[in-house]
C-alpha cells in the first residue's frame, strides 16, 4: 500500500515565487525599454503603471480560468479536444485553486497599490488623460473592496446576507472586469 507524499515544493511558495519572477521581469524590461530615454521625468510613474498593468493581468488569470469554466460548465460538446479542455480547465481550477487564488489576491493588492502611486505621480498630465485614470482606479479600488468584503468574514457582512450576495455578484461581474480593461486603454491611448 502507497502513503501519500507532501510535495518537495510547496505549491504557494511556487507560485509566489513564479509571481515574483513575472514582476520583476516586467520591471526590467521596462527598465531596458526606458535606457533609451534618458532625462524623462515620467519614468518612475510609467514603470509603476507598467508594473500594475502586469499585476492587473496576473490576478486576471483566475478570473479568466473561472469564467471560462463557468460558461463551459454545463454544456456538452460533440469535439472531444473541446471536451478535454473543459476537463483540463476543471482539473487545473481544482488542483491549483489556492496557490492561484494567493496570486490573484497578491497580484491584484501590488496592483493598487502600484497604480494609486502612479496616478499621483502623474497628477500633472492633461485633465482628460488624469480623469479617466482617476476613474479606472476607483472602479480597480471597488472590484478590490467588493473582493475582500466577500472574502473575509466581517461581522456586519453576517447580518446583511443580500449585501455579501450583491457584493459577490459585482466582484465576479464579468463587465465591469471588462470596463475596467477598455477604461485602462482608453487612458493609454490618451496617455501616448
Amino acid at each position: 500500500m502507497m502513503t501519500y507524499q507532501k510535495p518537495f515544493i510547496n505549491q504557494p511558495l511556487l507560485v509566489g515565487c513564479v509571481t515574483l519572477l513575472l514582476f520583476f521581469g516586467a520591471l526590467n524590461t521596462t527598465l531596458a525599454l526606458d535606457d533609451d530615454r534618458e532625462g524623462d521625468e515620467n519614468d518612475l510613474a510609467e514603470t509603476l503603471g507598467t508594473i500594475s498593468g502586469v499585476s492587473f493581468i496576473i490576478a486576471s488569470i483566475y478570473i479568466l480560468l473561472f469564467q471560462l469554466q463557468k460558461l463551459l460548465r454545463k454544456r456538452e460538446f460533440e469535439n472531444k479536444l473541446v471536451n478535454q479542455i473543459k476537463t483540463g480547465i476543471k482539473f487545473f481550477l481544482t488542483k491549483f485553486r489556492k496557490p492561484l487564488l494567493i496570486t490573484h489576491y497578491s497580484a491584484g493588492l501590488l496592483g493598487l497599490g502600484t497604480i494609486i502611486i502612479h496616478g499621483i505621480l502623474f497628477l500633472r498630465q492633461d485633465f482628460s488623460t488624469v480623469i479617466l485614470g482617476i476613474v479606472t482606479t476607483v472602479l480597480y479600488l471597488f472590484y478590490f473592496l467588493s473582493g475582500i468584503l466577500t472574502k473575509i468574514n466581517f461581522p456586519f457582512m453576517k447580518k446583511h446576507k443580500k449585501l455579501w450576495k450583491n457584493l459577490y455578484k459585482s466582484h465576479v461581474n464579468i463587465i465591469i472586469f471588462l470596463g475596467i480593461i477598455i477604461l485602462h486603454l482608453i487612458h493609454l491611448g490618451l496617455a501616448d
